[in-house]
């Protein structure tokens, strides 16, 4: 056989395979985005267990406003926004000082240097 016939027999092989590959996927690519929210619900503990029930990830609580932070695809917000013991998501951003500066400490030693200091609820 010719090399020609066979290397676009080979390639077109492998096009096919990996379209029949990507195609084949129940998943939707925005079902797998990440992205970071703020919970807040009738009671912290509320809105931990929801955003469990839902496998998020809670990363921070803050019992003062009843709420966790949480890392949700975005099927995961959709099913919490209709969710009972869910009362606001809003998506979680860095907090902003008058001034403009992002007021996020990045470590410890930004306390040291007098950087602005954000305290966590």
């Amino acid at each position: 056989m010719n090399r020609k016939i066979i290397v676009s027999f080979v390639a077109i092989y492998c096009f096919a395979a990996g379209l029949g590959f990507f195609l084949s996927s129940n998943t939707n690519s925005e079902d797998l985005l990440v992205a970071s929210y703020i919970l807040q619900g009738t009671s912290t503990e509320a809105a931990a267990e929801a955003v469990v029930s839902v496998d998020g990830l809670i990363t921070h609580e803050f019992r003062i406003i009843n709420a966790v932070a949480a890392t949700l695809t975005y099927e995961q917000r959709d099913n919490l926004q209709v969710h009972p013991a869910i009362l606001a998501i809003n998506e979680d951003a860095p907090a902003k000082a008058a001034h403009g500066m992002d007021t996020r400490l990045n470590s410890i030693a930004d306390i040291d240097s007098g950087a602005p200091a954000v305290l966590e609820l």
